[in-house]
């Protein structure tokens, strides 16, 4: 099926008519252009015609509505505006065909879908979603201007089309150590790492009864303690005021480039299990000291496969399954007859 674009021309950036012929104004906000889009909708309901099974617009209006906020926030004009809503509504209209010939494809297969199973994914979204309160659901279906109908519908459509997307995802080979090698080797620049070292730190500072001086000889006592052998961690979670205490300072993976140029310095001089001396900070005239430990250091540099084997099995997966689709899709566009108005 063709991409859709003389008809979504004509609904959203041409200005409709008045009856005197004269063109009505350009819209000057995001608010009127969605409006004017759904005033060119309405003189003409149905979109697209799957095998005799409408695609309407008011099929659209509701799947573009909840995206509507989003778009006028990320546009930064009302002409980008309405070029991306152009670009959404058709993108919209031709996964709305897809899953009328995907439907089609499971009564043509001679498939059923039992009326109990509809009932109990319903139940399971009341109890999930309005804490099994009917008369809250109920009142949810109204305001959004839905009947138990409308709703049992989309639900036994949704359910269909899980269904067979499911079934064309386990059709997918699996992989083999060698494809995952291949791509790897192909593409190792997408995972590269920047230099990193894993910091612990103790963070101290002053309390309501100390001085600075107080704070500078109990850092000097902990850097004694340290210096003899003592556990940095068990120092950690028995002095240090910050959040990392618990964790007896382990702070995680830092990127070089996130630290300041001198601490970046003070840290790659480290050997691994190497600490600091207490290092000062003054800021708004409160004293801190952080007394930092080197607890690992990685270069710049690809990843090893292992630590992006899921990362690279994922996107070969979701590149054979929209591969499998596809070809699925195109057959079916060839077996039932599709038709987009313009």
């Amino acid at each position: 099926m063709r991409r859709i674009s003389a008809v979504l021309f004509s609904l959203v950036a041409l200005a409709p008519l008045r009856a005197d012929n004269t063109a009505t104004p350009e819209p000057k906000t995001a608010e009127e252009a969605a409006i004017r889009m759904w005033e060119r909708f309405n003189t003409a309901s149905i979109v697209a015609n799957v095998d005799g099974s409408p695609v309407t617009a008011e099929d659209v209006r509701n799947e573009l509505r909840p995206i509507l906020p989003r778009l006028r926030q990320d546009s930064k004009s009302l002409e980008e505006y309405r070029r991306r809503l152009n670009e959404q509504t058709s993108k919209l209209i031709e996964s709305l065909v897809d899953e009328e010939l995907v439907l089609h494809d499971f009564k043509d297969k001679g498939m059923q879908m039992p009326p109990s199973y509809v009932n109990e994914q319903i139940e399971e979204k009341i109890i999930r979603e309005f804490n099994g309160d009917r008369t809250e659901y109920m009142r949810a279906l109204r305001l959004a201007g839905r009947t138990p109908l409308d709703e049992r519908r989309d639900m036994e459509r949704r359910i269909i089309t899980e269904y067979l997307n499911g079934q064309k995802r386990r059709s997918v080979a699996e992989l083999s150590p060698a494809k995952i090698q291949r791509f790897y080797e192909a593409n190792r620049t997408e995972f590269t790492r920047k230099a990193a070292a894993k910091i612990s730190q103790i963070a101290l500072w002053p309390g309501a009864a100390d001085t600075d001086e107080d704070i500078r000889k109990l850092a000097e006592s902990i850097l004694a303690r340290l210096d003899k052998g003592e556990s940095f961690a068990e120092l950690a979670k028995e002095f240090s005021k910050d959040d990392y205490r618990a964790n007896g300072g382990d702070t995680g993976w830092r990127e070089m480039a996130e630290l300041n140029a001198d601490l970046a310095k003070t840290v790659n001089a480290l050997p691994d299990g190497g600490h600091t001396a207490p290092i000062e900070f003054k800021a708004g005239g409160r004293l801190s000291l952080y007394i930092l430990r080197r607890d690992a250091y990685r270069p710049e540099g690809p990843r090893p496969v292992n630590e992006v084997r899921e990362i690279i099995e994922g996107k070969l997966l979701a590149d054979s399954m929209r591969a499998v689709r596809e070809e699925w899709l195109m057959r079916l566009r060839e077996h039932f007859f599709v038709r987009v108005y313009e």
